[in-house]
């Protein structure tokens, strides 16, 4: 486990949202749409993200991995910034091999990875921005954000904790 660093403020932090998967259980709303464009309160998951990253100081950009219907997120995030008038940075990584699993999206955006602190994120999963703060102000190097009133169904990804 790490320990505590000392005052540890990062200049910036990069996000990378990996966004690439064809989202199988999530049949039929991702048909037609990537699973990040799904909506969620009349808003999609991805302006969701983009509405939380953007707003938060300590984080300096987007980097989203992509690869299913990959056109459609990049039109989002366009039609968003233009909603918004926003100068938030948003990158593209294509992860060609998108339909054999996420460890390939996080493995196409490893440069990231090692060029600056990063706060790695599921694009399909939805939090409040307070709670990414959180994690982003943390004094800890390495940390994970664990919601430990989780009943499991089969679903999660679970993190064992000691």
């Amino acid at each position: 486990m790490s320990q505590p660093s000392q005052s540890r403020q990062p200049a910036s932090i990069r996000a990378v949202l990996l966004a690439a998967g064809v989202g199988d259980r999530l049949r039929p709303f991702t048909d037609h749409h990537p699973k990040c464009l799904v909506e969620v309160g009349e808003r999609t998951l991805l302006a969701h993200h983009l509405d939380h990253l953007s707003q938060i100081p300590e984080i300096s950009g987007l980097v989203i991995v992509v690869g299913y219907l990959q056109e459609q997120i990049r039109e989002a995030v366009a039609a968003w910034k233009a909603e918004k008038g926003s100068d938030f940075e948003v990158t593209f990584e294509v992860n060609p091999e998108f339909r054999k699993g996420s460890i390939l999206s996080l493995h196409t955006a490893k440069e990231q990875l090692v060029a600056s602190d990063t706060v790695i994120m599921d694009a399909d999963v939805l939090y409040p921005r307070e709670l990414m703060e959180r994690l982003v102000r943390a004094d800890h190097r390495n940390c994970f954000l664990i919601d430990e009133t989780t009943v499991p169904t089969g679903e999660e990804m679970m993190v064992c904790v000691n």
